[in-house]
């Protein structure tokens, strides 16, 4: 039981199996998702896994993979896993998500039944399985409901700052918010469904996100957990409920995800919101079209994504890794902002303990982070380069966005942060340097790489230990000085 929740943990589980007991598990492969039993049976509503494309592993990290699966102590290796090209939305790109349009036949009674159901409840519902034009978003009444069919959104009723940075906010801007603003409606009222509690749980630093739109969290709205996993509302739980437009955007996909047929779309569009002076034109059919010009050489900045120096106190380095395990388990899968040791991190909260967006961050350690902090920043300081170490959990979203605007070299534990990738001012001239172990996610199809290729920074993949979830192995500051000077001789090609 404890192996099963430790991969499903947050959804974005790594390859597990539980001979022992014939429940139904979630095996996260390469993004998509496949139920088994122990006795290895598919259920029917997932998706085979002889679907999944499968791309070849790279020897350096099969080499990692062996090690690990021989019980080595040192899993150590590094390598550009993605390679840097110019950031742009082509017509092949409109292509390719339009034909996502109607969603996937397997979920296709789910929807029919689940829509005609919400039409029975609310006056004027809108199904966005494509990007809503102007003249559609005038016609919306306010307030505004938005329900999000996202893949695995919630975890443990929550949603975690990978999701709502990869799938909320994506979508929000893309089906949602700038629709509204093409038809010159730009102080929106939007109604999203109580996460929690009224202040909308984990969602309710959207309002920080999006602070110039009134939005609001209501209780009583239907709401999806996951694909084919929604509940509806009833005319009695809405009595006090005031909804003029309902849309309802099926089957979203995190920008992480290596089929995610509008990934680019996505991110063009995030970016095309946060980023000033962003260039865009318009294809033939009036949809959006981005390509980053070359600019000038602007950031100049190092910035290390803060990870816990030690275990915070539900479990001390005594512990072995089950323990660990059981304890995450039992206790808490994210903390607001917690950091038990961050001397230098920088962020508005750091000496709060407290921060308003969830990272999940506790189970996950860097034992030497002071070591990694003070030797990136004699490296940056050698190659006349700025250097930050940051909290992204503890700031306000506008202070996040400028950080990683004046980033070069983004530096992180696989995690959420490595999400803040996509607003890089110019991804093909910076670079994301992801810490990881051997049993992480280290392959070019997987999460931030995945992001990485959409956006076209170059990802370098530096696995420093074996054991993803062992507290008690750092990083080796020389391999990583190694990393550092091959994404310096790449920036000097």
């Amino acid at each position: 039981m404890l192996s099963m929740l430790l991969c499903c943990h947050a959804a974005r589980a790594r390859t597990c199996w539980s001979a022992a007991l014939r429940l139904h598990m979630m095996w996260w492969i390469g993004g998509l998702v496949t139920c088994v039993t122990a006795a290895g049976e598919c259920s029917d509503s997932c998706i085979s896994q002889s679907e999944i494309p499968r791309l070849e592993t790279p020897t350096f990290l099969q080499s990692v993979s062996d090690r690990h699966v021989l019980g080595h102590d040192n899993c150590t290796a590094s390598q550009m896993l993605i390679e840097a090209r110019p950031f742009s939305l082509v017509s092949e790109d409109l292509v390719r998500c339009g034909a996502n349009e109607g969603g996937l036949p397997v979920n296709a009674a789910f929807h029919n039944s689940y829509i005609q159901n919400l039409k029975q409840i609310f006056p004027d519902v809108h199904v966005l399985w494509d990007t809503p034009s102007a003249s559609d978003a005038a016609q919306w009444k306010e307030p505004i409901a938005v329900v999000e069919e996202g893949l695995f959104r919630l975890v443990e009723n929550s949603t975690h700052w990978f999701n709502i940075a990869t799938m909320e906010i994506p979508a929000l801007i893309r089906f949602v918010l700038a629709p509204l603003k093409a038809a010159n409606r730009l102080n929106p009222r939007i109604v999203l469904p109580w996460e929690g509690n009224s202040d909308g749980g984990n969602l309710g630093v959207l309002r920080d996100v999006f602070s110039s739109t009134q939005l609001s969290f209501v209780g009583g709205l239907p709401s999806c957990s996951h694909w084919s996993s929604c509940t509806n509302a009833t005319k009695v739980q809405l009595q006090n409920v005031d909804v003029g437009t309902l849309l309802f955007i099926p089957e979203v996909y995190p920008i992480g995800h290596p089929r995610a047929p509008c990934a680019k779309l996505d991110i063009a569009s995030v970016r095309d919101w946060f980023l000033e002076k962003r260039p865009t034109t318009a294809s033939s059919n009036g949809q959006l079209l981005a390509e980053v010009a070359q600019l000038p050489e602007g950031p100049n900045q190092v910035t290390l994504i803060d990870r816990e120096s030690h275990p915070v106190t539900f479990y001390p380095p005594e512990l072995s890794l089950g323990e660990v395990g059981a304890a995450i388990v039992d206790q808490t899968t994210a903390v607001h902002g917690g950091s038990t040791q961050r001397n230098g991190a920088q962020g508005s909260g750091e000496d709060k303990q407290e921060g308003p967006y969830v990272y999940e961050r506790p189970f996950v350690t860097i034992p030497n982070m002071d070591e990694v902090a003070a030797h990136l920043e004699r490296w940056s300081t050698a190659h006349g380069m700025t250097f930050r170490r940051v909290m992204f959990e503890t700031m306000p979203f506008a202070e996040q966005l400028a950080t990683v605007q004046s980033t070069r070299v983004l530096v992180g534990m696989e995690g959420a942060g490595l999400a803040n990738m996509v607003f890089l001012e110019v991804p093909a001239k910076s670079a994301v340097v992801e810490l990881n172990a051997a049993n992480g996610k280290v392959e070019s199809w997987q999460e931030f790489p995945s992001i990485a290729n959409y956006l076209g920074v170059p990802l370098w993949m530096h696995v420093f230990r074996c054991d993803f979830v062992n507290p008690n192995v750092g990083v080796d500051t020389s391999a990583l000085n190694a990393t550092m000077d091959e994404v310096w001789r790449h920036f000097h090609l």
